[in-house]
């Protein structure tokens, strides 16, 4: 770097846009000039050294590592690193001299910058930078499914739609197909449960359907809500038995009173019993000639 020593009481003019690094105590430097009062050195810095491009050593769902990146001029600078979810490099990047960067999110683009470092004679240099996306954390659900012949509470048909009784409640078993290949039961906890009709009532894992109708229960992920499984209900309604009107005995035939009509009046009690009432008729046809020859009998006796 070129080092100017200010003579005591001296003047400086800094061309704007000068970058310089104060060694020792100084006024503060304006965009358009200053003033230097007393013994004091001023370094104008020389441009960074370019560095080579970073390159990915290793990556997790929530890691990456890369390789160190060089510098390309013998500038006595170090390498530092700064990491970002876009392509623009901020000013306010908090940047490291470390190569490894960790507590990332899965499945996401990264870009990781490397610059030589300023140091008392240089800029920080252009940055380099490498684009990696993390991995997909392997114990995360990659689809969600219902069972519905697992669903308690229901019922499935033959054509595999699944019914409900109207006040009924149902419970739903949620499995999940994670990324590394094995199928799991879902913590409830980690789900929201919904439906297509407002007065269905959800606790938990549980829907209670006060109407009866077609109903759409949808489960979702919490934290990617894009992940869904829906299963469709159809709510049965409950028919409310009607008791059968209660068998009345008819009233006793007044003394006096047409025997015909009293044995009609008989009649229609005993079909009350269920009984045919022509096998009925048959009955009492066949005791009265009975009857009549049993009378023809005795007074031949007498």
């Amino acid at each position: 770097g070129k080092t100017l020593t200010v003579a005591n009481g001296g003047t400086l003019d800094i061309k704007e846009g000068a970058i310089l690094g104060v060694h020792e105590t100084s006024q503060v430097i304006n965009e358009e000039g200053a003033t230097i009062i007393g013994n004091n050195k001023i370094v104008i810095k020389s441009n960074g050294s370019d560095v080579s491009a970073p390159t990915l050593q290793h990556v997790t769902s929530t890691s990456i590592i890369i390789n160190p990146a060089t510098l390309l001029s013998e500038t006595g600078q170090e390498v530092e690193y700064a990491i970002s979810t876009t392509n623009e490099l901020s000013t306010e990047a908090d940047w490291q001299t470390g190569t490894t960067f960790e507590e990332l999110t899965p499945n996401t683009q990264y870009y990781i910058f490397a610059r030589s470092k300023e140091n008392a004679t240089h800029k920080a240099g252009t940055a380099q930078v490498l684009q990696v996306k993390t991995e997909v954390d392997p114990e995360t659900p990659e689809e969600i499914s219902i069972n519905p012949s697992e669903i308690q509470g229901a019922w499935v048909d033959a054509n595999g739609v699944v019914h409900a009784n109207q006040n009924g409640t149902i419970t739903i078993i949620l499995h999940e197909k994670l990324h590394d290949g094995k199928t799991v039961e879902a913590k409830l906890e980690d789900y929201d449960l919904s439906s297509s009709v407002d007065t269905d009532i959800i606790k938990d894992n549980t829907v209670t359907f006060p109407h009866a109708s077609p109903h759409i229960i949808t489960a979702s992920l919490k934290s990617n809500s894009a992940l869904t499984t829906q299963v469709l209900v159809e709510v049965e309604p409950v028919s409310t038995p009607v008791n059968p009107a209660t068998p009345t005995t008819p009233d006793n035939p007044a003394s006096g009173s047409n025997p015909s009509a009293n044995n009609t009046s008989t009649i229609g009690a005993v079909a009350q019993t269920g009984v045919p009432a022509s096998l009925l008729v048959v009955v009492m046809l066949m005791l009265l000639v009975v009857g009549a020859g049993f009378m023809r009998a005795r007074r031949k006796m007498m």
